[in-house]
């Protein structure tokens, strides 16, 4: 775990020094003279060699310290943890809706006996695979709030209004493309497993031992098309933290994943660093948690 936070952070930290853009033209008056800027350069230590800027960077995170935000002079710590519930909202309540609608879906569909229908079933999964997240909010945003006009166009909140009704409206039009997004992929691994799995002997040895049909597919299939799946949920057990940054940008919801496009857009490295080693931190947390769910229901063990 160690080794692959501190190679991730490393090669981030890299990448943020090569990339063209001086933060300090972000904080600093235009006119302000060179040497003043040198000073302030020198104050952050951005004259230094880039491995000791990031030595330095890493000790005072190991003690919790991320730095301040150029932008808004804050804590970076802060910042990340005032918009945390924002994007644990959004993105906890698409996963869990999303997860729930593939298992429906998909275990209809293996159950299903009007097979025709999978040719236009995967045609139209196909479709909305490969229409990009945010096109796809543009379309929903014109349907159900420019056409319609039934749902807030985007924010958190109406100015003025308060309350869990006015937040769950402007979370509908982001939910409504996350579930699909990952509705589509979580539920092309049910169907796939799931109907190779039905052409297995043991299948076949259950349900000719007579019973309910449904209740021995439910009770043999799960563990096993639940085992693809898990890992596939462990990885991106990160954007829970981090959100999706590119619909948190387009409806302008206030979390973490619009923090890092604007850290990245406005050079803000701390917020970016941050953001990056907590999502690596995630992914890492996800895969062991995921391990051992694996460990428990897979049928093998």
């Amino acid at each position: 775990m160690i080794p692959t936070i501190l190679g991730v952070t490393l090669i981030t930290f890299l990448l943020i020094k090569v990339t063209p853009g001086d933060p300090l033209y972000n904080i600093t008056n235009p006119r302000v003279s060179s040497d003043t800027l040198e000073s302030i350069r020198n104050s952050y230590g951005f004259n230094q060699f880039v491995l000791i800027q990031y030595k330095n960077w890493l000790i005072k995170a190991l003690k919790g310290d991320f730095g301040i935000s150029y932008l808004s002079g804050k804590p970076v710590w802060n910042e990340v943890s005032d918009r945390l519930p924002a994007t644990l909202l959004l993105m906890g309540t698409s996963f869990v809706i999303s997860i729930l609608l593939s298992y429906l879906t998909g275990f209809a569909r293996i159950f299903s006996s009007k097979h025709h229908l999978n040719k236009v079933f995967d045609l139209l999964l196909l479709i909305l695979l490969c229409i990009p997240s945010f096109w796809l909010g543009i379309i929903l945003m014109y349907f159900f709030s420019v056409h319609l006009g039934i749902l807030p166009l985007n924010g958190m909140n109406t100015p003025g209004k308060s309350g869990w009704w006015d937040t769950i409206r402007h979370m509908l039009l982001p939910m409504m493309v996350l579930v699909i997004q990952k509705h589509v992929f979580y539920h092309r691994y049910i169907y796939g497993v799931g109907s190779e799995e039905l052409q297995k002997d043991y299948i076949r040895l259950a349900i000719s031992k007579g019973g309910s049909r449904y209740r021995k597919f439910s009770r043999h299939l799960f563990k096993n098309v639940s085992l693809p799946l898990l890992t596939q949920i462990g990885i991106d057990f990160s954007t829970l933290i981090t959100g999706a940054f590119i619909t948190e940008t387009i409806f302008s919801w206030p979390g973490v994943g619009q923090l890092l496009i604007n850290g990245l857009k406005q050079n803000d490295y701390f917020v970016v660093m941050a953001i990056v080693t907590l999502s690596c931190f995630c992914v890492i947390i996800g895969s062991f948690v995921v391990e051992l769910l694996i460990m428990k229901i897979d049928p093998r063990n």
